[in-house]
């Protein structure tokens, strides 16, 4: 798999169930379908469904690193990320991973849930720990 950016190699990384591929250049997250399935399993937390069906959805300027097809750029409480329409596998660039973790990041003695996890786990696939 290669960074739809700038086609550099894609690290496959795993945290517990969670599998996602990080590319050292850019330091963007893809998550395949598999990985978001793993995610919805062990976080009881659907990063897909938490996407409003009424978001605004335009053609993404990016091909999907594991099928090659033009991408969706979704826009989700200001935060936007790229969805793949034929095998579900989401990017998140660099930038888009720091909002998540801003604002969803770790809520230490708190009960987490939702984007809260995901905050979590993309900041350890990414290497940054909270």
């Amino acid at each position: 798999m290669q960074c739809p950016h700038d086609h550099s190699a894609l690290e496959y990384r795993q945290k517990e169930n969670v599998v996602g591929h990080v590319c050292k250049a850019c330091q963007g997250i893809f998550l395949t379908a598999k990985g978001v399935k793993w995610f919805k399993l062990n976080y009881e937390t659907d990063v897909l469904a938490a996407i409003p069906k009424d978001c605004l959805v335009v053609k993404s300027a990016i091909c999907c690193p594991n099928c090659n097809s033009t991408m969706s750029l979704v826009n989700v409480d200001g935060i936007e990320i790229d969805v793949c329409k034929h095998c579900t596998g989401i990017w998140f660039d660099l930038d888009e991973v720091a909002k998540i973790i801003e604002r969803y990041g770790s809520n230490k003695g708190q009960e987490k849930e939702g984007w809260d996890v995901l905050g979590d786990v993309l900041s350890w696939l990414i290497g940054i720990g909270l």
